[in-house]
């Protein structure tokens, strides 16, 4: 696991968040193990939660943008995965409560690892941002390259979305995708 910078300044936290959530996109070849070399990357942040509460409206608020999206560029909507959901919950709260953000996890844990029990081969990615609302955490996703081409992948029909409250620093979103 690498782990980058644990700065306090607020806007260093948030330019490195763009960095750090940079395109996942991978082959599952197998149900163990990781090989994507920036899968296991985070970010510290100054903050972090007791506690966090998942969003389930705020994670059907993005499932409509998402689609409303693609279906904008002529493609299919993606459907709610309740396994690939139960794994992007996870994960935004564990970003939430020890306080990171990122693909990897503070355990050593890549995206790889947490969805190779769920999706067992084919294509797989990854969106992952802090946001203080759901319109800025899809639009943070639109503006990013590799966020974008996750949303549009023609290849990808299921989607998980955990939404998670993080404290002072808004909501922690997880988009995981999945043929």
């Amino acid at each position: 696991m690498r782990i980058l910078g644990s700065g306090t300044a607020r806007q260093f936290a948030t330019a490195s968040i763009l960095v750090v959530a940079s395109l996942m996109v991978a082959h599952v070849t197998s149900a163990s193990g990781s090989t994507a070399g920036d899968s296991n990357v985070v970010v510290l942040l100054n903050t972090s939660v007791a506690h966090a509460d998942i969003d389930a409206g705020a994670e059907s608020e993005l499932l409509r943008l998402v689609n409303e999206a693609r279906a904008a560029r002529g493609l299919p909507h993606l459907y709610m995965d309740a396994s690939l959901r139960f794994v992007a919950r996870e994960h935004s709260t564990d970003m939430a409560v020890h306080g990171y953000v990122g693909h990897g996890s503070l355990t050593g844990r890549s995206f790889l690892d947490r969805l190779a029990p769920v999706v067992r081969s084919g294509l797989v990615g990854e969106n992952v941002t802090l946001a203080q609302t759901v319109d800025q955490a899809h639009t943070i996703f639109l503006a990013s390259t590799g966020h974008f081409q996750n949303i549009m992948n023609p290849e990808f029909h299921r989607i998980g979305i955990g939404v998670a409250e993080a404290g002072s620093a808004g909501l922690a979103v997880t988009e995981d995708f999945a043929e």
